[in-house]
């Protein structure tokens, strides 16, 4: 029992800081500034100071607003490390019942569909992690619970450990859009991202919604997640959800799924069919609106197979420059014909040798348009790959970013000149921490 108890724990501390990756970086070394407030102490370095502060001077209304929201308020004072150790916008929570912990990473995300607007990055950032921190120290209710952890030297609460991953990230991400009016909730980018992957089959059934894989796989428990919480607030109201939590911490042990069902009156898993079904027929709708309005969709130049950033095209309009990305291997730039090539030779000799010894056979359909050739490609140096490619008049060279070390642990883009005929590179600045 206990072995199982330990192995759930720390499966939810590590679901719970995924999102940070290799990033749990401070640097001692640098000068740092400490605020203290009632529920909070805020470490940061003094270089960040005019942009912390104001943040820290909002941290208790937020707090507040969320504690009040989630039905539960954290027992312990709340340590927030703020730092930028790679000029990402990011951030995690680790919910330990006596040392809650934020890590806030201050760079805002680049203009984009997937956030819309905001007042600032920080309230977004700040209301989101602690809303971990409110939701799973919710502490438990029942005596051997509280006991067993007593003798552990890391508590962690009943919500934490129950919650699959779309809760966790979904519940978050629904409050960071029910607090700032803004976030991922309230951009274009999540119902766009929801009615094209149903249109397209692919929305994440129940079983993979915690984190399938395929492009976006990962982000689908906040989007997707967020969506669903919203779906049950809206059909059992908004007290529907702290009632959860509570039935997750009671004195009488229950599962997830037993917690769920006696709030919202089925599995999660079946509610999840309902609120699927009907994301699929709001798609559906939306598509005959558009059909009937005479949307024109432009044509389909190239399918990827991951993703990538704004193509640029060169002054003459005869190349475009494109960064190809991978979820295996750092992003590379390659310079493509704007003009339609067609099949390549190699793959029309081949079909035609086909044909001629077969001439009953049929040649395959192309689906899609074919692979461009690369007139130039950029590999990752390092592995570091590049982004953000940039034209200069004479249609040979670009201008690129990659992220290059500060020599502190930290690292910041920079930019760089290639010259696509020569493959030669000359850095542009250091330690700039450049963003489009």
């Amino acid at each position: 029992m206990l072995a199982r108890v330990l192995t759930r724990a720390l499966f939810a501390l590590v679901v719970l800081a995924a999102r940070g990756e290799a990033q749990y970086l401070t640097r001692p070394t640098i000068p740092w500034e400490t605020i203290t407030t009632a529920s909070f102490r805020v470490h940061y370095p003094a270089s960040m100071r005019d942009g912390v502060r104001p943040v820290a001077e909002r941290l208790e209304s937020y707090a507040a607003a969320v504690n009040g929201l989630v039905g539960s308020t954290p027992g312990r004072r709340v340590t927030v490390m703020v730092e930028d150790p790679a000029n990402v916008a990011n951030g995690f929570a680790i919910p330990l019942l006596d040392g809650p912990t934020i890590f806030l990473w201050p760079t805002p995300p680049s203009p984009s569909p997937s956030f819309g607007a905001h007042r600032g990055w920080g309230e977004v950032l700040a209301v989101h992690e602690y809303a971990h921190i409110a939701h799973l120290t919710v502490r438990p209710r029942n005596g051997g619970e509280r006991l067993l952890w007593r003798l552990l030297p890391a508590r962690i609460g009943p919500v934490a450990r129950k919650s699959p991953s779309w809760v966790i990230e979904g519940y978050a991400t629904y409050i960071e859009g029910r607090l700032t009016g803004n976030g991922r909730p309230n951009s274009v980018g999540r119902p766009a991202v929801l009615r094209q992957w149903a249109l397209e089959g692919q929305l994440p059934t129940y079983a993979t919604l915690n984190g399938g894989g395929g492009y976006m796989g990962g982000a689908m428990r906040y989007l997707v997640g967020s969506a669903f919480i919203e779906w049950l607030a809206v059909r059992r109201g908004d007290s529907s959800l702290p009632h959860l939590w509570r039935r997750m911490s009671a004195v009488e042990r229950r599962s997830f799924n037993e917690s769920f069902r006696g709030v919202y009156g089925a599995a999660p898993d079946e509610m999840y069919g309902a609120f699927y079904t009907d994301v699929m027929e709001k798609a559906f709708e939306v598509r005959r609106a558009l059909r009937a309005a005479g949307l024109v969709e432009g044509d389909l130049v190239q399918r990827l197979a991951w993703g990538t950033g704004d193509p640029a095209v060169s002054k003459d309009g005869k190349m475009v420059a494109v960064v190809v990305r991978s979820p295996v291997a750092p992003a590379r730039v390659v310079v493509w014909n704007t003009a339609d090539e067609g099949l390549d030779s190699a793959t029309v000799r081949a079909r035609r040798r086909m044909l001629q010894r077969d001439p009953l056979d049929v040649a395959p359909f192309d689906s899609f348009p074919p692979r461009k050739r690369a007139i130039a490609t950029l590999h990752p140096s390092r592995g570091r790959g590049h982004d953000q490619p940039r034209w200069l008049s004479d249609n040979q060279r670009l201008l690129l970013s990659r992220d290059e070390p500060l020599g502190d642990g930290a690292s910041r883009p920079d930019l760089f000149l290639w010259n696509r005929a020569t493959g030669r590179m000359r850095r542009v600045t250091r330690g700039a921490g450049i963003r489009s």
